[in-house]
């Protein structure tokens, strides 16, 4: 038993790096198996990214994609190398590639194309493909060597992000440290999708770590700061940075709680900080927490306003219409009932984009398991084991993730949702998959504080046989 015990601790210890090492084979196979051009939105990243680094600014384009074929485009300035890699590489798998003879403006350094859907993000979300474009132009390298360097950068950079956020796990490890990996949806991708996976778990475990230990000044400062990123990704996510609210109540409960774990010591730079002030009211650090949430959500009305004279998905939808429908939705309740029967049936039926067989089972799979999920969490409220604080907390955070999901459903429906169509289309598993360390742990909480209580139940009834 002392045996089995060390060598779990062992694991436990280097389960960051098993994280790193899981991700890389992982993300390294895919780079080998999957050819360019079959990812998720490739080309409309792949033309924003290659936009950001002319400094060409989001702009009604002309130039139409087999996925962008309104006249309501936005897009920016490519190069024809990236433009021409995109022609050379689709094979009818990622209806985003521009079509060349509706190109307009051009010049001999690159012409305007589509990219509605990622016009959207901002360009922290790409550092990496960033990084690995510029390095690409800076030594002449070509286009197809380029991809290959911005993917295999991007894939660094999300397995250092997911080891990082196990190594701030006081609890779990193991088993969040073998989830990310495989929940990690393309950790290579030239796309969104890397940035805010990582930046998803790594804000998760951090905000964990605060829930069950004290914490220094710098450390709250981390925790904010990577809230702020988050929101920096897609807004859609922005939601679980309220949770930061929370903090102040869990840190002071946390100084006064009686309820014995083995979470509930400080961290080691926390000596430094004043240890003898127990007080409940908010001092200068607890601040802090607050002011994450506050930037973070000043960032996206900041950025969405900057952006607001187009629309921000791939919808299929005129602008003008996708506006006339908000405008609906807001003052006639008639409208709001539909959009909530839509929302409502495309759960139900587990609708996926492009009515995808594989999609819309592990959709109608997540939907399921968060229904059990929900249930554990209703019956952890009722036993003695989390303090009102963290029974308050991860009450909070499963509303806030079902509250995310929700408002996904609501933005396809008001801009990828066809007048006439039954339900929601557009929707896909990806999408919940940032969310899932979030309900590992929600779930590893509830289902440990229930197994204690039922033991303690069950004690007595041992002794007295």
């Amino acid at each position: 038993m002392a045996s089995h015990k060390s060598l779990l601790k062992v694991i436990r210890r280097f389960m960051p790096v098993v994280t790193i090492i899981l991700t890389l084979i992982v993300g390294g196979t895919s780079i080998a198996h999957i050819p360019p051009g079959h990812t998720y939105d490739v080309w409309s990243h792949t033309y924003r990214i290659s936009a950001v680094i002319n400094g060409s600014h989001t702009h009604h384009v002309e130039a139409q994609s087999a996925f962008h074929h309104g006249n309501d485009n936005v897009g920016g300035k490519a190069d024809w190398e990236w433009i021409n890699y995109s022609l050379e590489h689709y094979d009818n798998w990622d209806p985003a590639v521009v079509i060349a003879n509706t190109i307009t403006v051009k010049d001999s350094q690159g012409a305007d194309v589509p990219f509605n859907n990622t016009a959207i993000n901002s360009a922290v979300t790409y550092l990496p493909q960033l990084a690995g474009f510029l390095l690409g132009r800076a030594f002449g390298l070509s286009a197809n060597i380029t991809f290959y360097l911005a993917e295999i950068l991007t894939l660094v950079a999300n397995a250092l992000c997911v080891g990082l956020a196990i190594w701030f796990l006081p609890k779990w490890r193991i088993i969040i440290g073998l989830i990310l990996p495989i929940v990690n949806v393309h950790p290579f991708a030239i796309s969104a999708d890397p940035y805010i996976q990582a930046v998803a778990a790594l804000f998760t475990c951090m905000l964990y770590r605060a829930s069950v230990r004290k914490t220094s000044t710098k450390y709250l400062v981390g925790l904010s700061v990577v809230g702020v990123l988050l929101s920096m990704g897609k807004f859609v996510y922005t939601p679980l940075t309220l949770l930061l609210l929370l903090i102040p109540w869990l840190q002071s409960a946390l100084a006064t709680s009686t309820i014995p774990s083995e979470a509930l010591e400080a961290d080691s730079d926390e000596n430094t900080e004043n240890e003898t002030n127990k007080s409940h009211h908010l001092s200068a650090r607890t601040w802090i927490p607050i002011v994450g949430t506050g930037c973070s959500f000043i960032w996206l009305a900041v950025w969405m306003k900057l952006n607001d004279w187009y629309s921000t998905t791939p919808g299929l939808l005129p602008y003008h219409d996708m506006l006339e429908r908000k405008h609906d939705l807001m003052t006639k309740p008639s409208v709001m009932v539909q959009a909530i029967k839509s929302i409502a049936y495309s759960i139900i039926h587990s609708q996926a984009n492009f009515d995808f067989v594989t999609d819309t089972k592990r959709i109608r799979v997540f939907w399921a398991l968060l229904a059990i999920l929900l249930v554990v969490v209703l019956a952890a409220l009722c036993v003695h084991r989390l303090s009102a604080a963290q029974k308050t907390f991860w009450l909070l955070a499963y509303l806030i993730s079902i509250g995310i999901l929700l408002l996904t459903y609501l933005a396809l429906w008001l801009q990828y949702t066809p007048k006439g169509y039954v339900g929601i289309p557009g929707m896909q598993y990806r999408y919940f998959m940032p969310l899932v360390p979030l309900w590992a742990l929600c779930g590893l909480v509830c289902c440990s504080s229930l197994i204690v209580a039922i033991q303690k139940l069950a004690k007595p009834e041992t002794v007295s046989q």
